[in-house]
């Protein structure tokens, strides 16, 4: 933090600099890979871009610092009519909106964008009271953090918000780098189609829509391959070592061999 920021912070009351101590608290923590007695995991599965609209430039630096590191792309904003102006060129996958900010308030900025896009929401603020929560859910907000907030607890509600707007919008993420597009029926690791046969798209989609569960052999091969299949347990095999090559996987996740049983899928985060 620069010497500027830092008389600027001295400048607030206890409870403010408590506020900011707390974001301070936070970066070193993520910096220094502290181990916490309940550890979170965070783990950005594709490359989102985020708005972040803040009057307040500590606390927006401080979170465009911790969503950059997590490899989120920010774009951060200090009033609500140049982020407004902004959104006709960006596409923003998720909105960070504090609520006092200069000229119109942040449910105002909010209403506006909803009126044309429908990317999640999130407000920030101070305003705690159970009014103004109502209306800014009431707006169409996907979630309301009240100041003082740690930045752990908003890393994990975006990470959330994230992966169940893209699993809504027909996309799964099996991890970084890999993507299935269920409407497209397509994989894509890196970016580039894997080429997956039907029969081995049936059999991952199929594996992934039973989660955490033991599939046998036998179970896979009736429900890909149907009743009056002629061929042997070895074809499971088979297609799952095509599946674990065409996406660069290993043999342990998120596609995994119980020994004399069969296969069980579980998400890499």
């Amino acid at each position: 933090m620069t010497i500027s920021i830092i008389f600027y912070m001295i400048s607030f009351t206890y409870s403010s600099i408590f506020h900011y101590f707390l974001i301070l608290i936070s970066w070193y923590n993520m910096d220094h890979n502290v181990i916490h007695l309940c550890p979170i995991k965070y783990e950005v599965i594709l490359l989102f871009n985020i708005g972040i609209v803040e009057d307040d430039i500590t606390i927006l630096e401080g979170i465009e610092y911790v969503l950059s590191k997590k490899g989120y792309t920010c774009y951060c904003f200090q009033e609500g009519y140049s982020f407004l102006e902004a959104t006709s060129s960006l596409k923003l996958d998720l909105i960070v909106m504090d609520i006092t900010l200069p000229n119109k308030d942040g449910f105002f900025f909010t209403k506006e964008y909803l009126n044309n896009y429908n990317s999640p929401i999130i407000f920030l603020t101070a305003r705690g009271g159970i009014e103004d929560k109502l209306r800014g859910l009431g707006l169409g907000a996907d979630d309301y953090i009240t100041k003082p907030f740690d930045l752990r607890e908003l890393l994990l509600r975006i990470e959330i918000i994230l992966k169940r707007s893209y699993k809504r919008n027909g996309v799964y993420k099996i991890t970084e780098k890999i993507v299935v597009n269920l409407d497209g029926k397509e994989v894509l690791v890196d970016g580039i189609p894997a080429n997956l046969s039907p029969k081995e798209y049936e059999l991952l989609i199929y594996l992934i829509e039973n989660k955490g569960i033991v599939l046998s052999r036998a179970t896979i091969i009736e429900k890909i391959w149907g009743y009056d299949f002629d061929g042997d347990d070895r074809t499971v095999d088979i297609n799952i070592t095509r599946i674990r090559k065409k996406l660069k996987l290993n043999s342990k996740s998120p596609i995994s061999t119980v020994f004399g049983i069969g296969y069980k899928y579980e998400d890499c985060f």
